[in-house]
């Protein structure tokens, strides 16, 4: 009763506004412009951004969580970064009673240093600061709970505040945030939790020096071949002809698979699992070549993916690779889901803050599973982002669509001429997608790449040549050749043109770029195998 009393004093406030959901919000904020106040810590990274969590109580009518995942997290809204200033926030939830117990969980062990915690104080519609918030962590779901000394408390002479916790640097996966109501007739709002700490990159199956050699092949590589020079053994996949013709092997090969296949049937791992075993698995002398491919979520828009659309499919997906010890023997999954996400040609894009939703969602749900210390998670942008008027954010750039550095390994990139006056040579196309990689640290692939019809069929070799100097110059750790025809964009495979494969011979010649890898890379992976274990 008093829940509901609540609720309709709240509906009932000024300057209502209506979300596109249709439930009436008491407006007092903007989520997405006003300043909120919070001091980052200089050089410390935000932990729990979109991390999953779990409380113990249910919230109330009217201020519930969005999208929950069971068993692993009660929503959404509370490290979603969107931040509100008044008790109206949509992006706010809401509890009665003496105390809310809210276990974040941050996915893996990280040294962490300070907490802060978001809400909102209005003693004429029921909203109270909490009493206080006690901290306690763990590193795994086994240990025991540590209190941490001190509580986060709130300046009551605010509508909106943070309060902050500073810790001395603890190890922690886990944090228990301890609410305790000042007044148990009233509610305690929250709208975001932080948890920052110094972020430590690991780098995973980085070359010390040199470029995995790579390249993508399929049934039309060949298709039309009539020189009786080339032998094709495996048409589908015909690895051995590329590397014959361009005289070097491969350390690297890329393929694709789409969420759904033409019928609208959902494709699992399995699946991709005998592609790898078939073109990927032990060609050199019990050496297997990295397997990275495309994983793409045709069919869906970011904002689905998003709210949960495929939560099923993707626990599937991961389940299936935790439980499979053929997968571990192979070496690390590469995976480059929902690639080019700043293009305008698929259904996932030109919607940064959904886009970023997913992929978070999406990780979480593998690292569930103990999968992300040893396979590898490739965000690939388009080299040139395109914008569509009808997008949710038609000015997005590149960087807008970074999940952030605690979820990515990788970063790649696709790198093709374009029409666009200026895009068309590896040096301006490869400009932001550099910059943004090694402000962030990250290793930097072309995940997949070539020259198109915007090149004349003379300067291929010229373009060819540029490739491969421009990656030298970047210090780029991994490239894929797109050895394929397509309709739209033209021949890309490199054997039509004898004069741009003359120059992709001599360039590959370079022991820079990797035919093998390195037993130092094996060394790795062998370690991180130990790091395969199912939370």
């Amino acid at each position: 009763m008093i829940t509901d009393i609540l609720v309709c004093t709240l509906m009932l406030c000024s300057c209502d506004k209506v979300d596109r959901s249709g439930w009436v919000i008491p407006g007092k904020e903007d989520p997405s412009g006003p300043d909120t106040g919070l001091v980052v810590p200089d050089g410390l990274t935000d932990f729990a951004a979109g991390k999953f969590y779990l409380f113990d109580t249910d919230a109330i009518s009217g201020y519930s969580d969005v999208e929950p995942l069971s068993p692993w997290t009660s929503g959404t809204r509370l490290t979603d970064d969107a931040v509100g200033t008044g008790y109206g926030s949509r992006t706010s939830v809401g509890w009665m009673g003496d105390k809310v117990e809210i276990v974040v969980d941050l996915g893996s062990v990280r040294n962490v240093e300070n907490i802060f915690v978001h809400s909102f104080n209005d003693a004429a519609a029921s909203v109270l600061f909490p009493g206080k918030i006690e901290v306690q962590y763990a590193e795994d779901k086994e240990s025991a709970w540590d209190q941490a000394e001190g509580a986060i408390a709130f300046d009551g002479s605010k509508s909106a505040a943070w309060g902050e916790l500073v810790l001395p640097k603890v190890d922690c996966r886990y944090v228990k945030l301890v609410l305790t109501s000042a007044d148990a007739a009233k509610v305690m709002m929250v709208d975001e939790v932080k948890v920052f700490g110094k972020f430590e990159p690991d780098l995973k199956y980085v070359p010390e020096s040199g470029c995995y050699h790579g390249a993508f092949n399929n049934g039309t590589s060949f298709a039309d071949n009539t020189d009786p020079d080339i032998v094709i053994n495996n048409k589908s996949c015909p690895i051995d002809t590329y590397e014959s013709l361009v005289g070097k092997q491969l350390s690297m090969m890329l393929w694709y698979q789409s969420f759904t296949n033409a019928s609208g049937q959902l494709r699992y791992f399995d699946e991709m699992q005998q592609a790898r075993a078939r073109h990927s698995g032990f060609a050199y002398d019990g050496r297997y070549r990295f397997f990275l491919y495309g994983w793409l979520p045709d069919d869906y828009t970011a904002a689905q993916l998003a709210g949960g659309r495929l939560d099923g499919y993707l626990d599937r997906y991961f389940r299936e690779i935790s439980e499979s010890s053929e997968v571990a023997d192979m070496g690390p999954v590469w995976f480059r889901p929902a690639n080019e996400m700043n293009s305008n040609w698929l259904t996932y894009t030109g919607d940064p803050v959904n886009y970023v939703k997913f992929w978070r969602r999406m990780y979480n749900i593998a690292e569930q599973y103990g999968l992300t210390g040893y396979n590898v998670f490739v965000w690939s942008p388009n080299d040139v982002t395109f914008n569509a008027t009808n997008h949710v954010m038609p000015d997005a750039s590149m960087a807008d669509f970074y999940p952030g550095d605690i979820y990515v390994d990788w970063v790649g990139v696709s790198c093709y001429p374009t029409s666009r006056a200026g895009y068309l040579w590896p040096e301006d196309l490869l400009k932001e997608v550099s910059t943004l990689a090694k402000e962030h640290g990250k290793p930097l692939m072309i995940s997949e790449g070539g020259y198109g019809q915007q090149i004349p069929d003379a300067d291929k070799p010229e373009w060819v040549t540029a490739f491969f100097d421009e990656i030298k110059k970047l210090g780029i750790k991994a490239f894929i050749w797109e050895n394929h025809k397509t309709d739209g964009n033209g021949d890309r495979r490199i054997h039509i043109f004898p004069d741009a494969l003359d120059a992709y011979r001599e360039a590959v010649k370079d022991s820079y770029f990797l035919d093998m890898i390195p037993d130092y890379v094996y060394r790795e992976i062998e370690t991180r195998k130990n790091t395969l274990t199912h939370e």
